[in-house]
């Protein structure tokens, strides 16, 4: 869990629509799953979060890790910066739907899980947009696969 942070959909997305993006507030905590990558994948990793585009990599961020054996360790996350924020962007639905998937998929708290499906959201306009295609693909592989 990330302490001091809530989880907001107002980066300025190239579609217009709103990303995912970590936001300070002292009363807040939001919850992620933490990933071990090598350095040359965090190279990689940089290109595909959009690093210098919307989001700068956060290195050294405090996170405490729950469940049996929790403990507070460092990671790394991507967070964009106010020139990139707008609060009146809503997520397109078919990204929300990656998200709540996503959060489910890894065994989030079920109250976090169910903020993020509450969260209004757009239908995205060009229903062949490429990466409402890819995420419809991803999230039907992940319903196969349990």
């Amino acid at each position: 869990a990330a302490e001091g942070y809530g989880l907001a959909f107002s980066k300025k997305g190239r579609d217009g629509s709103g990303k995912a993006t970590l936001i300070a507030a002292t009363s807040l905590r939001t919850y992620g799953v933490v990933f071990h990558i090598s350095t040359d994948d965090l190279r990689q990793l940089d290109q595909i979060e959009g690093r210098g585009r919307g989001y700068e990599r956060m290195s050294e961020f405090p996170v405490q890790t729950e469940g049996e054996g929790s403990s507070r360790l460092t990671a790394t996350t991507y967070i964009s910066g106010a020139p990139h924020i707008d609060d009146n962007l809503r997520p397109f639905d078919w990204y929300l739907d990656l998200v709540v998937h996503g959060a489910r998929q890894n065994d989030l708290p079920s109250s976090h899980i169910e903020a993020i499906a509450e969260t209004e959201h757009a239908v995205d306009p060009d229903p062949e947009r490429r990466e409402r295609l890819e995420a419809l693909r991803v999230l039907e592989l992940a319903k196969r696969n349990g």
